[in-house]
């Protein structure tokens, strides 16, 4: 009786660490490495508020985008519950007002900052590396 309740013992186990792998990876497993990306955005060197930054793999991929606060800083989301962008060159742009989190509406309606087209128009490039990134985007 004890040797059936010990390999009863050892296959709860084994269960149970079976359970755990299968549920970590099906959670975040599908998603691509990620950098965390966060900066400013300065025009004159003022900082621009409730401006969408978006940006796009150059590899192909999901865009991630932030909205800049008050002093112009903004965090990159990939997802609604995953922050940062894929690892890699990226082409980043500007928009007024902020974009809704769903991947096909936008919000534009009635930006509460005025860009001018010419920053609109602008791209940046910018390497994401897995682990912390910090980009600065300036209009003179």
């Amino acid at each position: 009786m004890i040797a059936h309740a010990s390999m009863f013992q050892r296959f709860s186990v084994l269960c149970l660490t079976a359970s755990a792998v299968l549920l970590a990876a099906c959670g975040r497993g599908d998603l691509p490495p990620l950098g965390q990306v966060s900066g400013t955005v300065t025009m004159d060197g003022k900082p621009l508020s409730d401006v969408t930054v978006q940006f796009s793999p150059e590899a192909g991929g999901r865009t991630s985008v932030g909205i800049t606060d008050q002093n112009g800083v903004y965090q990159l989301a990939y997802t609604s519950d995953a922050m940062g962008a894929q690892v890699g060159k990226h082409t980043a742009r500007l928009l007024p007002g902020a974009v809704a989190p769903s991947d096909d509406a936008m919000d534009l309606s009635s930006p509460s900052v005025s860009i001018p087209p010419e920053a609109m128009e602008k791209t940046f490039e910018f390497d994401v590396v897995s682990g912390k990134n910090t980009f600065e985007i300036q209009f003179p």
